[in-house]
């Protein structure tokens, strides 16, 4: 599968699953890095983040609730196959593999739907047998680790 079909695909199973957020769902507490994502982020329609705000909260994905993360994630991954050599690339990887000491890596991924999580896996194995993300491969590994990717 290649980058635009990899796209298609990405907008396609998150179109068929929409979800509706409402701007008291984005955040879980209201410390001034949250707040200010929030005001950033609240009104989007799906799918429709923009590149600028995308690129000014790289590293906030951990700050959204589960639902936020299920509503806004697929945004960060079309935004990482367009720009590889990004920040918002690397820390989506991050985000995949997961961080927390107490929960699975993949809990902060409970809602999203078995067709999401299925393209979350193509979204992984893309990176892994791309050469443009090479020099993320050790995060790509622990990544596949982490999934379960076979």
């Amino acid at each position: 599968m290649n980058r635009q079909e990899l796209q298609k695909k990405i907008i396609s199973v998150f179109e068929k699953s929409r979800i509706q957020i409402h701007d008291n769902e984005i955040i879980s507490h209201h410390c001034e890095e949250c707040n200010l994502l929030k005001s950033h982020f609240k009104n989007t329609e799906h799918l429709q983040l923009q590149g600028d705000m995308i690129k000014a909260h790289f590293d906030s994905l951990p700050l959204l609730t589960p639902k936020a993360l299920r509503y806004f994630f697929p945004n960060y991954l079309i935004y990482s196959l367009e720009n590889p050599d990004s920040l918002v690339c690397e820390f989506t990887i991050c985000q995949l593999i997961g961080s927390s000491v107490r929960d699975s890596p993949l809990s902060q991924f409970q809602l999203f739907n078995h067709e999401e999580l299925e393209v979350i896996k193509d979204f992984i194995v893309y990176l892994k047998n791309s050469e443009i993300y090479a020099e993320f491969q050790n995060e790509i590994d622990q990544t596949i680790e982490t999934w379960e990717i076979h």
